[in-house]
């Protein structure tokens, strides 16, 4: 399966860190192939996946165990980043989608939108820890499948 990640500009590398946006956390987002809300920017870029190498996040917990080594490392991450105090279970509700950010009290970020991003690139991460290619999830836009993509190679396409 090809999905695409569409930029307003050139992307050469993708960092774990943004000094610009904290919520930056080494994920991109991307879309099925020919999803026109995607096609926004000057240049496009795609990743094939393998289907059997995504991971929905609402399947977590059933395909893991919360115990498991790469689910507490990201959990950690979560409680550390967000600022929250919160149960390894109540996180692991965050990571599947099955609450909000909303539901808690948190002082990492500024605001909720901002809180929620970073969440979902904590998705990404999780799924790259647990040997997938991406996570799939949604968005206001439908369906996003969020990569991991530090030191990842992208094919760049033309729009």
């Amino acid at each position: 399966m090809i999905i695409t990640h569409a930029s307003a500009e050139r992307i050469t590398e993708v960092k774990a860190r943004s000094p610009y946006a904290l919520f930056l956390k080494g994920c991109l987002f991307f879309a099925a192939e020919g999803n026109e809300y995607n096609l926004a920017g000057e240049c496009n870029y795609q990743y094939n996946l393998e289907v059997d190498n995504i991971i929905d996040v609402e399947s977590f917990f059933s395909h893991h165990d919360i115990a498991e080594q790469a689910v507490q490392q990201v959990i950690e991450l979560v409680r550390d980043d967000l600022e929250i105090e919160a149960s390894d279970e109540e996180i692991a509700e965050l990571l599947s989608n099955e609450s909000s950010i909303r539901d808690f009290e948190f002082n990492g970020y500024d605001d909720e939108g901002e809180a929620d991003w970073a969440i979902q690139q904590y998705q990404g991460i999780l799924a790259h820890k647990l040997g997938y290619d991406c996570a799939k999830s949604s968005d206001e836009q439908g369906v996003v499948y969020i990569a991991y993509c530090v030191e990842r190679e992208m094919q760049e396409v033309e729009c």
